[in-house]
């Protein structure tokens, strides 16, 4: 008999013996999308390592369930209730949990990443602490004044990294941190050597070159402000690229309060205007086209001989639903001999509008 066809009390039944048969533990069936909506688990039930990840329970009740390390990521789960229940180290990424009821139960050390708990009621909750937070949607969700701090009898904090906060202010987003790896070059640096930025199979013919060398020090004058190494390209139609996941964004990206700055130092040997950086963003649709940007140049000018120059976009509004960003940077067109290009400090960066 096909499961979507039991009324919620036979469910509970079948999901209990699946469970009691190792089959709900990461490594038997897999129950994706799965009409688990009013199932009522009235315990006393010991579930830990229970695996549900992207099923429907909707109105769901767990009672006097022990839920250690239990799994109910990417799940649909609005009205739900937990009550004398635990949920030490239990994952609800990415799941829906609006207006769900925390009541005399442990929530503590949870992955609430990318979750949505609009309306959450946590007032009743035995203790609440340390937490993950990110990106999660936390908007009129209730604590106290203790639970949100992570207090009890010590202090555990949560961590509320780009969460929207019950107020409707938005958590911890540094606007300085960048989110490219060996954006500066450093990664690496000792001798004169190919090297990949991640990702971009193209980037073959790009060079990590040390500022030691004789022709740079004769193109870059300042070069201590550079540390030891700079990328350079000395052949044209090269292109180096990088991608960033914006996913722990999305809250803030989809209410249209992110934005994004990048910045690069770019110089050529030659009067050459080929060298150039790109920013694209990318939808989770695949249909969206992309949306791309090339840096421009600004007044910022770090070498006496006017010969790097940074390019930089400061605070550039992303469109909803938008999941990742690439960075690019190469030379269009033929380079003449001995024309090379050379880039530095590369950033990405996101903050709030």
């Amino acid at each position: 008999m096909a499961l979507r066809t039991l009324n919620s009390e036979r469910k509970k039944y079948v999901i209990l013996f699946l469970y009691e048969s190792g089959l709900l533990d990461g490594s038997g069936l897999d129950l994706n999308g799965v009409d688990l909506n009013d199932v009522q688990f009235i315990g006393p039930y010991k579930l830990s390592h229970l695996y549900l990840p992207n099923v429907f329970l909707k109105n769901a009740l767990f009672l006097k369930c022990h839920l250690y390390k239990a799994v109910f990521t990417q799940s649909y789960m609005t009205n739900a209730s937990f009550i004398d229940s635990s949920l030490d180290s239990a994952s609800f990424a990415e799941s829906v949990l609006d207006n769900v009821q925390f009541v005399r139960t442990k929530a503590f050390n949870i992955n609430f990443t990318s979750a949505s708990l609009v309306q959450a009621n946590f007032l009743d909750a035995t203790f609440v602490q340390g937490n993950d937070f990110t990106n999660a949607d936390l908007f009129q969700a209730r604590f106290t004044k203790d639970q949100f701090e992570g207090r009890r009898v010590s202090t555990t904090p949560h961590t509320f990294s780009y969460a929207r906060l019950p107020n409707g202010s938005f958590g911890d987003l540094n606007p300085q941190r960048n989110l490219l790896t060996n954006g500066d070059a450093e990664r690496e640096c000792s001798t004169r050597r190919r090297t990949n930025w991640p990702i971009d199979s193209r980037s073959a013919d790009l060079l990590l070159i040390a500022l030691n060398e004789t022709f740079v020090d004769k193109t870059v004058t300042n070069y201590h402000n550079w540390g030891h190494c700079i990328f350079g390209m000395t052949i044209g139609s090269t292109r180096a690229s990088q991608n960033i996941d914006l996913r722990h964004y999305s809250h803030l990206i989809d209410l249209k309060r992110a934005t994004f700055s990048s910045f690069a130092y770019v110089g050529c040997n030659g009067t050459t205007d080929a060298a150039y950086v790109e920013v694209s963003t990318l939808a989770s649709d695949p249909v969206i086209m992309e949306n791309s940007t090339f840096l421009n140049r600004t007044t910022a000018i770090e070498d006496n001989d006017m010969m790097m120059h940074q390019y930089g976009i400061k605070e550039y509004r992303l469109l909803p639903n938008t999941r990742r960003a690439r960075v690019s940077f190469g030379v269009r067109g033929t380079l003449a001999a001995g024309i090379f290009c050379y880039f530095d400090n590369i950033t990405f960066s996101m903050q709030k509008h």
